[in-house]
C-alpha cells in the first residue's frame, strides 16, 4: 500500500477510515485505504514536531491520539481529512506537552493549548506559498529533545462501553503515565445547530419528544 525510507515504529488499524494508520516521512501521520486509486497515497493527518512513537486508533470514535519525541500527545479527527472543502479547518489538538530542564532536573507539564490548524510541510517547500513557509518554519522546533519527555505509549479506552471511550491513556520515557477524560464540542457553538435538536432529543430523553411519539402512537392507533 505505501513504502517510505523510513522507520515505521507504530502503526494501527481505524474501523471508520476502513484501513491502517502508519508513518510517512519527515514525521508525517497518514491514514491509507485498500481502494486501488489509493495506492501508495495517503490523507495526511498530523505533522507533530518529533519523530512518531506511538498511534492509536479507537474503534469507538474516528480521533487518532499520536504520541511523539518531543514530549507532545496529539489527537485529532481521522474522517476530517477526507473531506474536501468546508468552512471548518481541519485541526490538530495538543493534549498536553512533556518538557525537561537539564540544569535544575525538573520536569513540566503543558497543558491547555489551542487548536492549531495542521501545516503541510510538503507544500510550505514550494517558494511560491510564502505564507505557507514562514508558518511552518515558526512552528518547527530545533529537533532535539531528552528521551525522558518523548510519550512512547497512547492507548484508547476501546474495551469498556462508548460512556468511557473518551479515556486516553499515555506514558512517557520519564516513567510518567497520564490518563485524560477528553470530550468534544461542536465548532462554533453558538451558530452552529445540533443535529436533531441536541443529544437529549437523540436519546430520546427530552420531554418533547416523548410527547411527539405518543402523538405520533395515537394518530397510528385512531386511524
Amino acid at each position: 500500500m505505501n513504502r517510505t525510507r523510513d522507520v515505521i515504529n507504530s502503526m494501527s488499524y481505524s474501523s471508520y477510515g476502513s484501513g491502517p494508520v502508519t508513518i510517512d516521512h519527515d514525521d508525517a501521520v497518514k491514514a491509507y485505504s485498500a481502494s486501488p486509486k489509493m495506492l501508495g497515497r495517503g490523507h495526511m493527518l498530523v505533522e507533530p514536531q518529533g519523530p512518531v512513537w506511538t498511534i492509536s486508533a479507537s474503534d469507538l470514535h474516528p480521533q487518532l491520539a499520536v504520541g511523539a519525541a518531543d514530549g507532545t500527545c496529539t489527537t485529532t479527527n481521522l474522517l476530517r481529512s477526507t473531506r474536501r472543502g468546508g468552512s471548518v479547518p481541519f485541526f490538530a489538538h495538543k493534549i498536553y506537552q512533556l518538557d525537561y530542564n537539564r540544569t535544575t532536573k525538573k520536569f513540566r507539564m503543558l497543558e491547555q493549548f489551542l487548536p492549531q490548524e495542521t501545516q503541510d510541510r510538503g507544500a510550505a517547500n514550494n517558494p511560491n506559498n510564502v505564507k505557507l513557509k514562514n508558518a511552518a518554519n515558526d512552528e518547527r522546533g530545533t529537533g532535539v529533545w531528552p528521551r525522558e519527555v518523548g510519550v512512547q505509549r497512547v492507548v484508547w479506552n476501546s474495551g469498556n462501553g462508548l460512556a468511557a471511550a473518551g479515556m486516553l491513556a499515555s506514558a512517557t520515557g520519564s516513567g510518567l503515565c497520564r490518563v485524560d477524560v477528553l470530550s468534544g464540542r461542536w465548532s462554533k457553538e453558538g451558530s452552529v445547530k445540533m443535529p436533531y435538536g441536541g443529544i437529549e432529543n437523540i436519546r430520546l430523553e427530552a420531554d418533547n419528544v416523548l410527547d411527539d411519539i405518543e402523538a405520533d402512537s395515537d394518530e397510528g392507533s385512531s386511524s
